[in-house]
């Protein structure tokens, strides 16, 4: 009896057990139930809230910051030609590829690259997936304005983001330190200064490939600062406005159609005739060299100069710097204008040396003193700078090469004196014992010289 109440009662204790364990395993399916669904939650709310697939585009190349910097800045000159102007814009593409080459130890261990998209005013920073979640971070920024050293200000405008989020937490970026190194490592002109970035475009014009054209034009960009312009649009972009070099009274070139001897013409003039008509004591016109019959002369005789020639593997553009032509403008009775047209690319810039005339009684030859400061619209360029110097010598070698080949044209380089030399006419001519010939100069036109004979 007591047997058959024992078992009784440990089957009555199994069934028990049986049903707490029932109940625990339900606890534990809701609870790992609730768990899953939880972690599913977070990890959604995670996934919406963050997730950003955009990815840098750029692809790494195997081209130097300089290089790309030196591509830019000679497309620069693509068409200064028909525009006057030197345009510098650098591509979101270029600016990209250059924080690519330069970031690489210093971006964070979660962060990927760096890279801007100029549309939004927006610096990126793609950061390794987490949980298989692609993200980055963005930094917003205002394009403040251009200060009076004509370089951009940029202020970030809010809170950064990753995703959808404001990013709070995390390593955010320490832009000064970033900004100085990736100035050092790129030689991009940036900086953080005062919680902003400082972008200054022009300064990138120093990576230019060829040091005469470079020389030339910071020449150009001392002598007038207002040539250069930002453009507010472009965070790398900068205008030179070579247009400001040229005004409106550039004296034009008069040319003959014909080549002239000015030998021959003018003792051609001195007939016995002639020479008998005057009287003792009287002055009479012979003939007249105008200003157009001495531009042929030049024309005939000069030669184009190669100052220097720009070009890089990455463009087909190439950018040439040289003389044009020369030729001659009379001002007044005592100064010839000699003008050498320097182009850029094919855009001419005047250049003009405004040379003292000397002239001698009874004596057939004039003087013309090469000045050694050069004129371009109003602005002076002295022989001691880059650019006046390479002008002038350029204007000396170029009348010294067209005087070897005419006799009655001088050049002496000693005293950068143009002679025009008409004295061995009196020695030669029979006719011409009693007669003394003077050159004198003639403003009415047409513009030029009037050899005139006194009779003695």
């Amino acid at each position: 009896m007591v047997e058959e109440e024992k078992n009784s009662g440990d089957t009555s204790l199994t069934i028990d057990n049986k049903k707490k364990h029932k109940k625990l395993k339900k606890v534990f399916i809701i609870l790992g139930c609730i768990i899953v669904l939880l972690f599913t939650l977070t990890y959604l709310i995670f996934l919406i809230s963050h997730k950003d697939s955009s990815r840098n585009p750029t692809v790494k190349k195997e081209t130097t910051n300089i290089q790309l910097i030196q591509k830019d800045l000679i497309e620069g000159f693509k068409n200064t030609k028909d525009t006057g102007r030197f345009s510098f814009r650098m591509s979101d593409e270029d600016i990209n590829q250059i924080l690519l080459n330069s970031t690489e130890g210093l971006l964070s261990g979660k962060e990927e690259s760096c890279y801007i998209d100029s549309k939004v005013s927006t610096f990126y920073v793609d950061y390794k997936s987490t949980l298989g979640v692609k993200t980055r971070v963005s930094y917003v920024f205002d394009n403040y304005g251009i200060n009076p050293s004509k370089e951009h200000v940029l202020i970030p405008t809010q809170v950064p983001r990753m995703g959808m989020l404001p990013y709070m937490w995390g390593h955010r970026m320490n832009f000064e330190s970033f900004i100085n190194e990736v100035s050092k490592k790129s030689g991009l002109p940036i900086r953080w200064e005062n919680a902003m970035l400082i972008v200054s475009p022009n300064k990138l014009f120093e990576y230019f490939p060829n040091e005469n054209i470079k020389s030339f034009v910071n020449g150009l960009i001392s002598a007038k600062p207002e040539c250069v312009s930002i453009d507010p649009n472009s965070l790398f972009g900068f205008d030179i406005d070579f247009s400001l070099f040229r005004g409106s009274n550039i004296p034009g070139k008069d040319i003959s159609d014909t080549l002239p001897n000015l030998y021959s013409q003018v003792n051609d003039s001195l007939t016995p005739e002639f020479l008998g008509s005057i009287s003792s004591g009287e002055s009479k016109k012979a003939c007249s060299i105008s200003v157009a019959d001495i531009n042929k002369l030049i024309y005939s005789k000069f030669s184009k100069r190669v100052i220097e020639q720009a070009s890089i593997d990455l463009t087909d553009v190439d950018v040439t710097l040289k003389v044009d032509d020369l030729y001659v403008s009379l001002i007044d009775t005592s100064h010839l204008a000699i003008l050498m047209p320097v182009s850029i690319n094919g855009y001419n810039l005047y250049f003009v040396n405004n040379s003292i005339i000397t002239t001698f009684p009874k004596t057939m030859v004039v003087n013309f003193e090469i000045l050694t400061k050069v004129m371009l619209n109003n602005v002076e360029f002295p022989k001691e700078g880059y650019v006046g110097n390479v002008v002038i010598s350029s204007l000396l070698e170029s009348l010294n090469d067209i005087c070897k080949d005419i006799s009655y044209m001088n050049f002496k380089s000693d005293s950068n004196t143009l002679s025009l030399d008409l004295s061995n006419i009196e020695k030669t001519n029979p006719d011409f014992t009693f007669y003394n010939g003077t050159i004198s100069t003639n403003v009415v036109d047409p513009k030029g010289f009037d050899v005139i004979v006194t009779a003695q």
